[in-house]
């Protein structure tokens, strides 16, 4: 029977590191090393996880070219960087948009 040793995650983040510098393969680094090619990914893709600096928050200024009456009569989009699109219909109400901007942040 193979004999395993448990590891915690600060060692298998310091694996982690280790095998980022090492300019060696995943499987070359996990045999190496004595650990399961399967685990590492795991550990690799939390420490990814906890790498992702969450997108800066940005308010932008919007400045309208045109009267709000006549603005209100067209449609327009608005698409976040996260994909969620917002679409106006011709009943646009301003105040409505802004519910619906304070619910999409909150997603």
């Amino acid at each position: 029977m193979h004999n395993k040793t448990k590891r915690s995650p600060d060692e298998w983040m310091a694996l982690v590191v280790d095998w980022e510098s090492s300019n060696q393969s995943q499987p070359v680094f996990c045999k190496e090393k004595g650990v399961s090619h399967a685990a590492f990914q795991y550990w690799r893709a939390k420490r990814a996880e906890t790498q992702r600096q969450p997108a800066e928050q940005e308010l932008v200024e919007v400045t309208l070219t045109k009267s709000p009456e006549i603005a209100r009569e067209n449609n327009f989009r608005v698409i976040f960087p996260s994909g969620i699109a917002v679409e106006t219909g011709r009943d646009f109400q301003s105040e409505d948009f802004v519910r619906l901007l304070h619910l999409i942040r909150t997603l």
